[in-house]
């Protein structure tokens, strides 16, 4: 793996320790494969289940992923310049120009490689950290919607699930008393609807609360609709002009889009292709107003949220009403294939997104105050 001059040394940063690891590596591979090889030299950093990082040397596809040779890797700053360290025989450093981000769920995407990032001065991909953490939180998210919009939202409520497990009795009678037999029961924290049940009856509810509230410590119910259906949209703001892919209308077999539906029951043109796999109506078959409805409220959450880079917003339709449903900072196979239908293909988006970090970095950095002075002082 040699950086190249005239190339800019990308960082695809992919796996990490979440439910959604599988995920991640899907979309860290199909952005490896994708990027323009004679733009950037790419630098494969994947994470595994047990929180090691790792650079994959000459991972070119995913046929290379179990076979590529893996190199300890650290972070660092050099001349005030962001910089891998690799750990050949001897350690080699290299300058590193932007990160794509292709973490779901867990520390990747709620802001903690955000975080790992900023503390080098490296530009990356995804949303920053403090809007990442308010994305990924499915309660929060909705409470600054709710407070600074007048987007709709499902009637809800949130739990811990310490009390869940201390009293899940007293819990489900108020879950009947405010929302109704029939509510639909999420993990706060996690996506790719691992988790997600829908209950009819007290029974179901009390055992999927104490299900759901072994994999997260926090809990969000809805009241449940039935004859939903279900849109999603990708953002991407861009030299301060706000723009929106296609809309989707995944199909699902059940009650709820289910990971099985995202993931593992699309056309067999495109099985295994994560996200961009999932069965769905390209573009959805809506009236002009709701497409404009939907693009609207979309940008709407974006700047809400304070959102950077490509993120993906899901909407419910009901009785006529749009209701906001969540989002996600960094989406399945970052949504490329909403950006398909409009002409942009999957390599020119990665670049739009490169030049994008880079051009949003150069704005926000910010020279720091000289307080040697102050230090000097001190140790005087």
């Amino acid at each position: 793996m040699k950086a190249e001059k005239h190339k800019k040394n990308i960082l695809v940063y992919f796996g990490g320790d979440s439910f959604e690891h599988a995920v991640s590596v899907i979309t860290g591979l199909q952005v490896i494969e994708s990027i323009n090889r004679e733009k950037y030299t790419v630098f494969p950093i994947y994470q595994t289940e047990n929180g090691e990082i790792l650079c994959l040397h000459k991972l070119n596809n995913r046929k290379d992923f179990l076979r590529a040779k893996k190199i300890l890797v650290s972070f660092g700053t050099k001349h005030n310049h962001p910089v891998i360290k690799l750990k050949f025989v001897t350690t080699k450093t290299v300058k590193i120009d932007a990160a794509i981000v292709c973490c779901h769920g867990g520390k990747g995407e709620s802001g903690g490689v955000a975080g790992l990032f900023e503390l080098i001065n490296l530009p990356y991909s995804s949303p920053s950290i403090e809007s990442s953490a308010i994305a990924m939180n499915k309660s929060l998210s909705k409470s600054v919607i709710h407070t600074y919009t007048d987007i709709d939202l499902i009637e809800g409520m949130v739990f811990v699930s310490e009390d869940i497990q201390q009293d899940s009795l007293s819990i489900t009678e108020k879950i009947l008393s405010h929302l109704g037999q029939q509510v639909i029961i999420k993990p706060v924290h996690l996506g790719s609807s691992i988790g997600i049940s829908v209950a009819k009856d007290p029974i179901e509810i009390e055992k999927s609360l104490i299900d759901a509230s072994y994999i997260d410590d926090e809990i969000l119910v809805e009241r449940f609709l039935d004859n939903i259906q279900e849109y999603n949209i990708s953002v991407f703001e861009v030299q301060n002009n706000l723009l929106t892919s296609e809309i989707e209308s995944p199909k699902k077999q059940d009650n709820i889009l289910s990971y099985e539906d995202k993931y593992s029951r699309g056309s067999k043109k495109l099985q295994f292709e994560g996200m961009a796999s999932s069965n769905r109506d390209l573009p959805a078959k809506i009236d002009d107003n709701l497409r404009q409805e939907i693009i609207s409220k979309a940008k709407v959450i974006y700047k809400t949220l304070k959102c950077k880079g490509i993120i993906r917003i899901d909407f419910i339709f009901h009785n006529g009403v749009l209701y906001f449903n969540e989002i996600n900072p960094v989406p399945g196979s970052l949504s490329y294939y909403l950006w398909e239908p409009l002409g942009i293909q999957f390599c020119e988006l990665i670049d739009m997104m490169i030049d994008d970090a880079i051009s949003r970095h150069k704005q926000t950095s910010k020279t720091k105050t000289n307080q040697i002075d102050i230090l000097k002082n001190f140790l005087s």
